[in-house]
């Protein structure tokens, strides 16, 4: 009896952990890291005037670092796999993608100091400008998860070296359309003009 017992329940017990394996999903190929921070250039002006002086002044610079923006959002996009030659097909075995986002904004150090309505000016102006760079922290961070989705997928039957060769050429490609992502977008929105509000002493 006991015998029957025990060999019913390594019977179950190997049901059981077949059912585990079976119904688990694997370890997730994809890591998506994304990373953010925010640095301040510190204005302080007394009017609309001189505080839009001092950002077209102080602000950050563009990618060409020919013209300065009251804001600005840079970003970098790493990735680093592993592949594995089986079945005579050369595969994705782990996928690890990051996102780096930094977001400079104009800090305004007399505020305190400035009429009710220049504040509600400068709140509206900066709610504005905070929408406008989150538009392009979200493009980035659509794109690093398309990067990480893609490479997980990646295959290649013809040799290691062509998988690795195809994985860096879409990265590469990933990154300019990225970039020309940014230039559509500032382009259609004026840098934001389109929705900022002007400021108003």
């Amino acid at each position: 009896m006991w015998t029957t017992l025990l060999r019913v329940q390594f019977v179950w017990l190997m049901v059981t952990l077949t059912l585990i394996l079976v119904l688990l999903p694997f370890p997730a190929l994809g890591d998506v890291t994304i990373r953010s921070q925010t640095n301040l250039y510190e204005i302080g002006g007394g009017t609309a005037e001189e505080l839009i002086e001092e950002m077209a002044q102080k602000g950050p610079l563009d990618v060409s670092g020919s013209t300065r923006h009251w804001a600005r959002t840079n970003w970098r996009i790493s990735w680093q796999y592993r592949y594995v030659y089986r079945d005579q097909t050369c595969v994705m075995t782990t996928v690890w993608t990051e996102l780096d986002l930094e977001f400079i904004y104009p800090l305004w150090t007399r505020k305190a100091g400035a009429s009710a309505r220049l504040k509600s000016s400068w709140g509206a102006m900066m709610r504005e400008l905070e929408a406008h760079e989150q538009g392009h922290a979200d493009m980035a961070i659509d794109m690093v998860e398309d990067i990480d989705r893609t490479l997980e997928a990646m295959e290649s039957d013809i040799s290691c070296e062509r998988l690795n060769a195809d994985a860096r050429r879409f990265g590469q490609d990933k990154l300019a359309e990225l970039r020309q992502q940014d230039i559509d977008y500032d382009r259609e929105t004026r840098h934001g003009a389109t929705t900022i509000p002007p400021l108003r002493d």
